[in-house]
This record gives structure tokens, C-alpha cells and sequence, in this order.
């Protein structure tokens, strides 16, 4: 195309983009769209008339349409209304199916509540405990029955209010993991808890004065505990309906909407804390004043969290959600005889476990089913912790961790039991090595007789270790065991004989041992971590569950509860142990390659070889 054909065929376009950069009002869209429309008008003079006018006259566009995006780009404040203004409404629409579940969840656990506390007059001692009720007894009794909101000073009540709400909310979305099972329960208790807790200061004849004290702080922090628990449920929707994305992929985007909902109740769940702590107390204020605070509150949650997120619909929303960028999903690619530093051996572990983590998950519950049944049956005892919270928890980790290491005495049962364990636990994971390392071979029986003397002699000298020289446990898991775990992952998918890849492995692992070393720490970290779930509320939250629905009698609870943390702890041990064999069991194909370069060798000798595929000539 000739240059005065292509300005006679632009020229009327570019009039317009003229009149809108010469215009008082610019919109940023509108722009956006001008400039990328300009850059392949300028793109293609460039290429045919690249020492033109036209190419300087469409170069000077393009700047002052970038000068104008720039120029009018949002500062910070410009974002934080943006988020309140626009982000915040559209997430609230996108999700109401999911708020509007939580809703009707926890209104019909107040109902449940209310009908409770109606027929049985004990019920609320059932779900606020004794104390409380004998507490606010007293306190009707004196004349002030709402004197609870009185006794800690405002600082003090502040903090612990503050962080307890906090606290329940983000457990309320976390659990939503659970494909939303958890969210409910969480829904369900504390709907209970609210309808019993109200209905009991009613029969007491105390109508207007707990309403109008309650709800003066319950307004925005049970309104906040609702919209939480629709964002547990968008978690779990995501996980557990992917559609169209895969599981990861869709459980990436719930996360984002969660974590943006969360984001939206957190400044509501610390001025909830400040009403009840500066504001509730005064219960002797005029019942116009609390109804007035009560009523705004209700007023701006409806106003913001379902009026203005229909009206903003309405008028339409640029999405930032649904074109979110997800990174692209890559084939698992494990090349086992390559040299490898601890972050790639981390990495490939993970791949292998993957591979086969319905197999490890089934033999970590054989194996926790017969730990727990032997050892309850016996009357072993154990003293498991959990923490209320996550700050204590890792301390309780290796209190837990000790106890099931570190038997009375060798040959008790718990010894025995840990042998049993770690034989079973080595021997897979072993064999699906072999099965990663050499797909093709088939599994002998002399394989699995060896396999089956290693794990059995390797978990036999690890609890010799671990008893026999309790003092220096902490020397013998840092300098001693990583040799221990190598040779066991190194001889079971290895196919040389016994002895010789006894031989090897202490010579790669001495001449390796930094690698070696820090990839058994790293996946040490990674089982304490795994661990460390055992400990958190979240586990206390399901026997929680499991003790609401069942009804059982003290001593039942007692050793339900007992058994309960047992196998949870043997199961989530021996799920997580097998990435110390991995680890190391990869670590020794690394060391091989990298001592006797067999894969380099066979890549030399294919160099130059000509072969035939599908009637074709590649090198």
C-alpha cells in the first residue's frame, strides 16, 4: 500500500484520536484502546515507511496517549477507594450464592438454638458451660446482669476480643478446605451457640437490656463471622467443583476470592472489638442510644455488602477476577539419572510422591489402624498436645514427636510398633522408586527379598538408636540417621546386590555429604511441618465434630478422644516419612551420575547415530 493510500485510509480515525486527547475528559479505557490501536498504525509505518512523515506524525500520537495513561494513573489512595469502591462490590456479587448459604446456615443453627434453649432449660449449660451460666446467675441476682461486659478493663478486653474474633473468622475460612464441610460445622456451632445464648437471657426475663446490650458489638461481629463463612464456602466450591479449570487452578482462584472477602471484614472485626470493649459497657445507657447504634450497624452491612454490590451490577464491572492469570500447567518431567542440587532432588520428590500418594496415603492408614489398635488395646499412654492457637504449636509438635520416637523401654510395644511402621513405610517406599527409576523392569522376588531386608534392618538399627542412646538422639538424627535413610532409599530400588550398593552408598554419601545432609533436612522440616496440623485447631475442630454428632458417655469420650489423636498423629507420621526415603533414594541416583557419568555416556554414544521414525531420517 502506498503512503498517501494509507493516510487517506487512516486519516479520519486519527482526526478522533485527536479530539480525545484535546478533550478536558479522558478515559482511561477509552485510551487504553487508542493506544494499542495507534502502536499498529505506528508498527506498520514503521516497517513499510520507515524515514516518512507519517511515522513521526503517528510516533507523536502514541506519546501523548501514553503521557495521558500515565499522567492519570491511579496513586496509592486512588487504588485503596478503587478496592473499597470497585473491587470489594464486585467480589461481594460474584459470591453472593455462596455468603447467602452462610446466611441461611447460621440463621437456621439460631433457629436450632432458640427451640433448644426452649425445651430443655439445661441446653445452654451444654453449649456455654457451667461456669458461665452460674456466673451470670449471680450476676441477675445483683442486679447486673450484664455486668460480664464490665469486669476486664477496655484495653485488656480489646486485645483479647480483637485476636479471639480474628481468630474464629480466618478458621472459618481456612476450614472451608475441608470442601466446605468444615465452614458449616463452624456455621452451625456458633448459630447454636448465639440462639441459646440469647434465648437464656430472655427466659430470665431479660428482654430488652441483653438485646440492646448484645447486638450493640453482635451487629458487625456476627455479621463478619457470616461473611467469613461465605468465604470458606467459595474456598471449598472451588475445590470442590473445579468445572472447566483443573483442581489446583480453580482452588487458586476461590483462594483469591477468600483471601479478598477476608480482607473486606478484617476492619469490621476490629471495630466490633472496640464497640464491645469502650462502648458495650455502658449497659446503662438510654435504649435510643444502643437501638440507634444497633440499627446503623445492620443499616451500613446492608447497605454495603448487598445494596451497593446490586446497584454497582447493574451499572456493569470492569472484572478483575475472571481474567486473573493462572500460570500454565507443565508435564511432570523427572529425569532420575541427571546431577542435581537439594532444591531439584525437593522439587522430583514431590513428583514421585504425587505419582503415588493414594498408595502412601492407604499404607499410612494400615499402618496407623494397627499402631492405634494395638497400642489403645495394650493401654500404652500418651499425653498428645494441641495448641489453642498457632503460636505454641510447633513446641507441641516435637513434645508429640518425642513421645512416639522414644518408647519406655526397647522391645515395649510402642518400640515394636515403630519398627513395624518404618519397615512398611521404607519397603514402598522403595519399591515405587524402583518402579520410577526402571519402569520397564519387572519386580522379582529377589528384589522384594531385599527390599524386605533392608526395611526391616534399617528400622531395626533407627530404633535401636533411638533408645539405646536416648541423650544423644539429637547427634544421632543430624549426623547418623541421614546416612541410615540413604542407604535404605539407595539399596531397595538399586539394582545391584546387597553389599554392593552398601559399599556405594557410603562412598557417595561421604563424598556428598553437604547435598546429602541438607536434603535430609529440608524433608525432616517438611515432616515437622506436616506435623505441625496435628497440633493446630484444626484437628480439635473435627473431633470436636465427631464428639457433637455422636453422642457418648464420659469415659467413651475420654478414650474416643485418645484413640482419635493417636491414629491422627501415627497417620500424618507415616504419610510424611516417605519423603525422607524419596529425597535420599533420589539424592543416590544423583551421586551415581555425578561419580560415574553412565547417562552422559550413553547421550555421547547416541551423538551422530542416525534413526528411522515413521519413515523419516533423525539424529
Amino acid at each position: 500500500m502506498k503512503e498517501t493510500q494509507f493516510i487517506a485510509q487512516n486519516k479520519q480515525k486519527w482526526a478522533k484520536y485527536e479530539k480525545v486527547l484535546n478533550s478536558d475528559s479522558k478515559d482511561p479505557e477509552i485510551l487504553s484502546n487508542l493506544f494499542i490501536e495507534t502502536t499498529d498504525d505506528l508498527s506498520y509505518s514503521r516497517t513499510f515507511y520507515p524515514n516518512r512523515s507519517v511515522r513521526v506524525y503517528l510516533n507523536g500520537i502514541a506519546q501523548k496517549i501514553f503521557y495521558s495513561i500515565y499522567k492519570n494513573r491511579k496513586g496509592r489512595m486512588g487504588r485503596f477507594f478503587s478496592f473499597w469502591t470497585q473491587q470489594v462490590p464486585q467480589i461481594i456479587y460474584e459470591s453472593r450464592k455462596e455468603l447467602l448459604l452462610s446466611l441461611m446456615v447460621f440463621l437456621g443453627a439460631v433457629a436450632i438454638g432458640v427451640l433448644s434453649t426452649l425445651m430443655d432449660e439445661d441446653f445452654p449449660r451444654v453449649i456455654l458451660g457451667d461456669a458461665y451460666i452460674e456466673r451470670t446467675f449471680e450476676n441477675i441476682e445483683r442486679g447486673t446482669p450484664m455486668s460480664v461486659y464490665q469486669d476486664a478493663g477496655g484495653d485488656e478486653m480489646f486485645f483479647k476480643i480483637g485476636l479471639n474474633n480474628l481468630k474464629v473468622a480466618m478458621l472459618t475460612f481456612v476450614v472451608g478446605l475441608l470442601f466446605g464441610t468444615g465452614t458449616i460445622y463452624l456455621l452451625l456451632y456458633n448459630g447454636i451457640m448465639v440462639g441459646a445464648f440469647q434465648t437464656f437471657f430472655i427466659r430470665q426475663g431479660i428482654f430488652w437490656d441483653s438485646i440492646l446490650t448484645i447486638w450493640v458489638h453482635g451487629a458487625i461481629e456476627i455479621s463478619a463471622i457470616i461473611i467469613a463463612g461465605g468465604a470458606g464456602l467459595v474456598l471449598g466450591k472451588g475445590l470442590a467443583f473445579p468445572h472447566t479449570y483443573s483442581r489446583l487452578q480453580s482452588l487458586q482462584l476461590a483462594t483469591r476470592r477468600g483471601i479478598l472477602i477476608m480482607a473486606t471484614i478484617t476492619p469490621l472485626i476490629i471495630l466490633a472489638a472496640f464497640i464491645e470493649s469502650y462502648i458495650t459497657r455502658f449497659t446503662d445507657a438510654p435504649y435510643a442510644v444502643r437501638a440507634t447504634i444497633i440499627l446503623a450497624s445492620f443499616g451500613f452491612i446492608g447497605a454495603y455488602f448487598i445494596l451497593y454490590p446490586m446497584w454497582k451490577a447493574r451499572r456493569g464491572f470492569i472484572s478483575f477476577l475472571r481474567d486473573a492469570n493462572l500460570p500454565a500447567i507443565k508435564p511432570e518431567v523427572l529425569e532420575i539419572n541427571k546431577i542435581k542440587n537439594s532444591p531439584e532432588i525437593f522439587s522430583d520428590t514431590f513428583i514421585v510422591y504425587r505419582r503415588y500418594m493414594k498408595f502412601f496415603g492407604a499404607t499410612a492408614a494400615f499402618i496407623a489402624g494397627i499402631y492405634t489398635t494395638v497400642v489403645v488395646t495394650v493401654g500404652y499412654r500418651f499425653k498428645l498436645e494441641t495448641s489453642n492457637f498457632l503460636i505454641d504449636g510447633l513446641e507441641k509438635v516435637f513434645v508429640n514427636f518425642e513421645q512416639f520416637l522414644s518408647p519406655n523401654e526397647t522391645l515395649d510395644v510402642l518400640w515394636l510398633m515403630n519398627w513395624f511402621g518404618f519397615t512398611v513405610v521404607s519397603f514402598v517406599a522403595g519399591y515405587f522408586l524402583r518402579k520410577t527409576a526402571y519402569p520397564d523392569d519387572k519386580i522379582s522376588f529377589a528384589f522384594l527379598s531385599k527390599a524386605a531386608l533392608v526395611a526391616i534392618l534399617g528400622a531395626l538399627v533407627l530404633n535401636l538408636g533411638s533408645t539405646i542412646y536416648p541423650g544423644l538422639l539429637f547427634l544421632l538424627a543430624i549426623f547418623a540417621f541421614p546416612m541410615l535413610f540413604f542407604w535404605q532409599g539407595a539399596s531397595i530400588p538399586d539394582r545391584n546386590n546387597l553389599f554392593s550398593t552398601f559399599a556405594k552408598t557410603l562412598s557417595l554419601g561421604l563424598g556428598n555429604y553437604g547435598t546429602l545432609l541438607g536434603t535430609y533436612l529440608i524433608m525432616v522440616l517438611m515432616v515437622f511441618l506436616f506435623l505441625f496440623l496435628t497440633t493446630a485447631p484444626l484437628l480439635a475442630l473435627f473431633y470436636s465434630a465427631l464428639s457433637t454428632f455422636i453422642p457418648m458417655s464420659r469415659d467413651l469420650m475420654r478414650t474416643s478422644q485418645e484413640t482419635f489423636y493417636i491414629f491422627s498423629n501415627a497417620f500424618v507420621l507415616f504419610a510424611s516419612i516417605p519423603l525422607i526415603y524419596l529425597s535420599l533414594g533420589l539424592a543416590y541416583f544423583s551421586f551415581k551420575e555425578t561419580n560415574e557419568a553412565n547417562d552422559l555416556m550413553k547421550q555421547v554414544d547416541n551423538v551422530g547415530v542416525q534413526r528411522t521414525s515413521y519413515g523419516m531420517l533423525s539424529e
